[in-house]
């Protein structure tokens, strides 16, 4: 499961990749051609007064968000999505070092849960959020949800006495350690 390759070329039904697969493809495997938001960096940006910021969103695979300053934004966003004839995953992406201003944000990663007839394994994985900041002016929290396997949320401090991890049922492999909370002596987890 996860290889991914560049088209470089293709007539018909017939496509061109940039290299072999690790792993030949066999009758079970499935394939799809997508748009693809991969191998980024996103560094050191100021986003104010957005809807999204989407670090990853379809397809996006080996994506660092970094060190980015967001006010007044709506989301954070990784989101692997099941569309009704394709699947496009989420794989790799990791969040370092955000800050996140005044206003209510959701930070988060998520994956699909709709359509799996396409794709039934996890459309979001192997995710990382890492040492983010929500301003005491922000009463977002941070969440990890959906059709998702194996992340970690550490290291992240949450001044707004409102905030919270949340993670859900559905998500599965999830580490949640060394976050902090402001205000209150205890964790503000919810979830499992």
């Amino acid at each position: 499961m996860g290889q991914w390759r560049d088209v470089v070329g293709g007539k018909d039904r017939q496509w061109e990749i940039d290299r072999p697969f690790d792993v030949s493809p066999d009758s079970t495997s499935i394939a799809t051609i997508a748009s693809f938001n991969g191998r980024t960096l996103i560094i050191g940006n100021h986003f104010q007064d957005a809807n999204w910021v989407n670090a990853g969103y379809g397809t996006s695979i080996d994506v660092i968000c970094a060190e980015n300053t967001l006010a007044r934004c709506a989301d954070l966003m990784n989101y692997g999505i099941h569309f009704p004839t394709h699947a496009e995953p989420s794989w790799h992406v990791q969040y370092f070092d955000n800050k996140v201003t005044e206003g209510q944000t959701h930070v988060g990663s998520s994956g699909d849960t709709r359509n799996k007839e396409i794709f039934a394994g996890p459309l979001t994985c192997w995710v990382v959020h890492r040492r983010h900041t929500l301003d005491a002016e922000n009463s977002g929290s941070v969440a990890i949800s959906g059709n998702l396997l194996d992340a970690i949320v550490e290291g992240c401090t949450l001044n707004h006495p409102a905030s919270e991890i949340k993670i859900d049922s559905a998500a599965q492999g999830v580490v949640v350690r060394n976050n902090h909370f402001a205000g209150t002596g205890a964790p503000r987890y919810s979830g499992p």
